[in-house]
């Protein structure tokens, strides 16, 4: 429960990477009390739409994350893959998708199918390592964007789908991350929905968090 929510501009650009969201809920308001501080002491602060293959991200940005990251603690971070698939994500796929899935489901309590998104809290497998792993979200990107964020996209993108995974990195800092690692493993469940396909996600993240953690590079860089 997000019991109140602001959006903060922190960047040229109008799209979702130009605002930070900051966030008081249960969590933020507990952890306060427990420091015995005011309700709004602590916050969450996120910073969304890192990765959108239809915009510009500006250095603006990047210049913000980077002042939280060196002074703040990371909680979570998401790792997602695009695809095209024709599959519809609904109601009556459910048992296809828990099927599909079935190796990273420690518990069909874990797992939700609403509208057009599947939901696996707490996935667990055998073969990767997923023992950071918050959730895995696969859903309907075409129609997010054109229902939720009013968009106008080519019918050529109809079957875009979106594989999001949570990771909890918190007891890590960010340079001592091993990306390559995640990817690997979040790119044995993409094929689970997108067949073999090559894969850039890694050297976009790889990008991004050496633009977010060395500032020489970051001073010489426009928009990704």
């Amino acid at each position: 429960m997000d019991f109140q929510i602001k959006a903060i501009k922190i960047s040229s650009v109008n799209n979702l990477s130009g605002y930070a969201i900051i966030k008081l809920n249960d969590t933020t308001i507990n952890l306060s009390k427990s420091n015995k501080k005011r309700k709004s002491w602590f916050a969450e602060v996120v910073f969304a739409g890192l990765r959108q293959p239809t915009k510009t991200i500006k250095k603006d940005t990047y210049d913000i994350l980077a002042m939280f990251i060196n002074r703040f603690k990371i909680s979570t971070m998401d790792i997602c893959v695009d695809g095209l698939n024709k599959k519809e994500i609904s109601k009556s796929n459910k048992f296809f998708y828990q099927n599909l899935f079935k190796e990273y489901i420690n518990n069909k309590k874990n797992i939700n199918l609403y509208k057009s998104s599947f939901y696996i809290n707490n996935p667990i497998a055998n073969e990767d390592d997923t023992d950071i792993f918050v959730k895995i979200l696969y859903y309907d990107k075409y129609q997010k964007e054109i229902n939720q964020n009013n968009k106008k996209l080519s019918k050529k993108l109809i079957d875009w789908k979106r594989l999001e995974v949570t990771i909890n990195i918190s007891r890590y800092k960010l340079k001592d991350i091993n990306i390559a690692d995640y990817i690997y493993d979040i790119s044995n469940i993409a094929k689970k929905c997108f067949g073999d396909i090559k894969f850039c996600t890694q050297y976009i993240y790889q990008k991004q968090i050496e633009i977010l953690l060395n500032g020489y590079k970051r001073r010489y860089f426009d928009s990704l």
